[in-house]
């Protein structure tokens, strides 16, 4: 491993990729996030420091989808003409959302999450060739843990296939890609305030599945609304974590993204009656 001053600095926009670029990186390149508030993904408005920081940066890993399309006239000004760009949903084929844009939320699927540990380590092994060995190395060693991960949702929720679960926005059409089933959103995105007919909507689709649960953000968006739903259907609310932010303690590692995908497909499971 290098000694950390000699580390390229690279930069990530959404939490999922700072977790998986920390394992790809391990022992060649600090990794970082852009935003120094850790904020949602889906509201990223990075600071003048934050943006002051690309200046230093090497890399600037990015979901792409449109994901960062709120940072791009900033990363623009201030990114250095030498910053490599690494877009992890390269070569992912997008699921589009309910207003026809393409859905970023990729890495909650874990087979997904590969083609991201791919793009990320080819990113890194062409701006850095000196580590292409280890980010290669690295790479494989997570690429083997996301495949057991995959592997174990695939066994737990085989029994559900075909099912619908009801869930806070729409942050869970690639996971329900991955396992046969199918997502119903209560809004298509966070800052979209749920009508009474989107309630009554969420509600048919758990009465009809025979949901146990319904399913949203720790903290976040709509749980209120949800919690409504739940109440007046004698059903709970369980958290499902999209992984945009980090809960406070919680160390952003690439355990943090493995731990988080086995609770929230303990949740999944429990909401479809498991």
């Amino acid at each position: 491993p290098r000694t950390p001053q000699a580390r390229p600095l690279v930069l990530n926009n959404a939490l999922p990729h700072t977790l998986i670029t920390r394992a790809v990186a391990d022992g060649c390149a600090t990794v970082e996030p852009l935003s120094s508030d850790g904020g949602d993904p889906h509201h990223s408005h990075a600071r003048p420091g934050d943006l002051a920081r690309l200046g230093k940066a090497r890399v600037l890993v990015e979901n792409g989808l449109g994901l960062e399309a709120p940072l791009e006239a900033g990363i623009a000004a201030a990114a250095p003409p030498d910053l490599v760009r690494v877009e992890a949903s390269r070569g992912v084929t997008p699921l589009k959302g309910p207003d026809g844009a393409p859905n970023p939320h990729v890495w909650l699927d874990p087979q997904r999450a590969i083609q991201q540990v791919q793009a990320i380590r080819d990113g890194l092994g062409a701006a850095d060739p000196g580590c292409q060995a280890r980010y290669t190395t690295n790479a494989d060693a997570f690429i083997t843990q996301l495949e057991r991960l995959d592997g174990d949702l695939a066994t737990q929720l085989a029994p559900f296939a075909g099912r619908r679960f009801v869930v806070s926005h729409d942050l869970a059409p690639y996971l329900a890609d991955r396992y046969r089933l199918r997502s119903e959103p209560l809004v298509p995105t966070p800052d979209r305030l749920p009508s009474p007919a989107d309630l009554q909507r969420v509600g048919a689709v758990a009465r009809a599945e025979g949901l146990k649960a319904l399913l949203a953000e720790p903290g976040g968006h709509h749980g209120g609304d949800l919690q409504t739903v739940a109440s007046d259907l004698g059903l709970r609310l369980l958290d499902f974590d999209p992984l945009e932010t980090l809960p406070a303690g919680a160390t952003a590692g690439p355990d943090h993204y493995l731990d988080t995908m086995r609770r929230n497909g303990k949740a999944l499971v429990s909401a479809l009656g498991g």
